[in-house]
């Protein structure tokens, strides 16, 4: 996973994610590397597992969620309640995800909640509906502290056909630049984290995708790789991955270094 912060940017608050400066993550932590024993602090919570986007690369997350589909959701109350439960062990990060969260009905009111906690709360998004309405104020009000929107490429098409939902690429850069207003008019700490899979689709198209949610005022941008894919339809073959070595990771540090 390649992690590239904005230069100079260092935001106030830690995310559930990350350490800030050094950008090293809790894992190494969970490995045995940190000096102290590890303690229990985050709490992943997917209040649905309805998604708006069919990802070429989420086939084994699909079936996976089929079947939980089978076994009742937690109720609203029975959400607040395990929150409640994970502040008095200690808990302090909330990290909201799914499926796509924003489907969800009373997403706001959890955020509102886990803040009376004293939880730090993220949204792990596609961004599809941060645009629409006044759902994104409403989290804002809520005190979401920061969102992790997916966009895989700074084209259109390749985005909408990495999800295979047309559409979507518009949508999740309107609610990028929505969240990114909020930010500017109401809380200047609120944590802004961009992420996508590279593939052989996009593989190339990392230095344009970097500039764009950098000028639109992405913090940091997440790299990852594909997961699940058995017919070997998305991994990059090894010449790509030579092109993209010699060729790509030039242009992409230079694209971080040029970005505000």
């Amino acid at each position: 996973m390649v992690i590239l912060p904005k230069p100079g940017g260092r935001p106030s608050r830690r995310h559930p994610l990350l350490h800030w400066p050094d950008l090293t993550f809790r894992s190494m932590e969970i490995l045995g590397r940190a000096s102290v024993a590890p303690r229990l602090r985050l709490l992943v919570h997917k209040p649905t597992f309805a998604c708006n986007a069919r990802c070429v690369g989420c086939d084994s997350r699909r079936r996976l969620h089929k079947a939980s589909r089978r076994n009742e959701l937690l109720s609203f109350e029975q959400s607040i309640d395990l929150y409640h439960q994970a502040a008095r062990m200690g808990l302090s990060e909330l990290h909201l995800s799914g499926g796509e969260p924003t489907l969800y009905g009373r997403l706001p009111e959890l955020v509102a909640e886990a803040r009376r906690l004293d939880f730090f709360v993220s949204l792990n998004t596609n961004g599809s509906r941060l645009a629409e309405g006044d759902l994104a104020e409403r989290l804002f009000e809520a005190g979401l502290d920061g969102v992790m929107l997916s966009l895989y490429s700074h084209r259109e098409e390749v985005h909408d056909g990495l999800r295979q939902t047309p559409g979507l690429w518009r949508k999740a850069v309107a609610g990028l630049r929505r969240v990114a207003a909020l930010r500017r008019e109401r809380k200047p700490d609120f944590l802004i984290i961009t992420q996508s899979i590279l593939s052989r689709e996009n593989l190339f198209d990392a230095p344009g995708l970097l500039d764009l949610v950098g000028q639109i005022g992405s913090d940091v941008h997440l790299f990852s790789y594909v997961e699940g894919d058995y017919e070997a339809r998305l991994v990059p073959t090894v010449e790509m991955i030579q092109r993209f070595r010699r060729e790509t990771l030039p242009e992409l540090r230079r694209a971080a270094l040029s970005l505000p």
